[in-house]
């Protein structure tokens, strides 16, 4: 929260000098929250690691990315403000956040109950895994079928992230205890494909970086490049210490 309120303030009057949009602040701040649990969990798993450490850090790391998430939604919130020539409402700056945030909490419940009795009828892993993947797709599906929803003019939008974090919590949690291992079992089956996707989701974010910088360069238009660096450059600055933990 520290690099948030930094990154924000920071960012503020770099966009005011610079004639830029507020609302690129904000955004950039919205983002400061997001870590890496990726290779956390994949060094856990390289070495098999177990102890009271271990199971510290898994739910702090899954409590951190959704902290995240909601101060995102916040966050988003408030740079759709800039960008809107609407008055500043407490509709859309707190309810309609919240709507967007427990709303995905609940729909990520109901799912995880309904994959909580439905997968108990079915033994094999192979199905387990096509149950679990089904409902992950249909947690996104359903968010994005919710997001046509709108109230007072201005969408809602539910995090499908956030929805299917809520899945795995209750699927995991509610399971008794002469089922820990089929979960263990479950969730080994699906680290499987998920190195896949974060493959797709780098080389597809990497390529749109460059389609884009290239688009930049070709049209000679280079004017905007002085404003990129320079809130680039605050932005590291500023995260870096916000995440600096030697600060008193």
């Amino acid at each position: 929260m520290l690099a948030v309120v930094l990154v924000d303030v920071g960012l503020v009057l770099a966009c005011h000098f610079l004639g830029l949009n507020l609302a690129i602040a904000i955004c950039l701040g919205a983002i400061v929250t997001a870590t890496a649990p990726a290779a956390t969990l994949m060094v856990i798993h390289q070495y098999k690691a177990k102890g009271p450490l271990v199971d510290l850090l898994l739910p702090v790391v899954a409590f951190d990315d959704a902290i995240g998430i909601i101060v995102f939604s916040i966050s988003i919130a408030i740079s759709r403000l800039f960008l809107s020539t609407r008055g500043v409402t407490i509709m859309s700056l707190l309810v309609i956040p919240l709507i967007e945030i427990f709303g995905s909490l609940v729909l990520g419940f109901i799912l995880g109950l309904a994959l909580h009795f439905i997968i108990k009828y079915f033994k094999s892993r192979n199905n387990h895994m096509i149950i679990i993947i089904a409902f992950t797709l249909l947690g996104v599906g359903a968010c994005k079928a919710l997001n046509l929803i709108s109230i007072e003019g201005q969408r809602i939008d539910f995090s499908s992230l956030l929805t299917c974090m809520m899945i795995g919590a209750v699927y995991v949690n509610y399971a008794k205890n002469n089922d820990r291992p089929i979960i263990t079992r479950d969730i080994e089956l699906i680290e499987r494909w998920t190195p896949f996707l974060f493959t797709l989701f780098f080389v597809l974010s990497g390529a749109s970086l460059v389609i884009r910088a290239y688009n930049i360069f070709s049209t000679g238009d280079i004017s905007m490049l002085i404003p990129v660096i320079t809130v680039l450059v605050i932005y590291l600055v500023l995260r870096s210490s916000g995440n600096c933990p030697h600060l008193p």
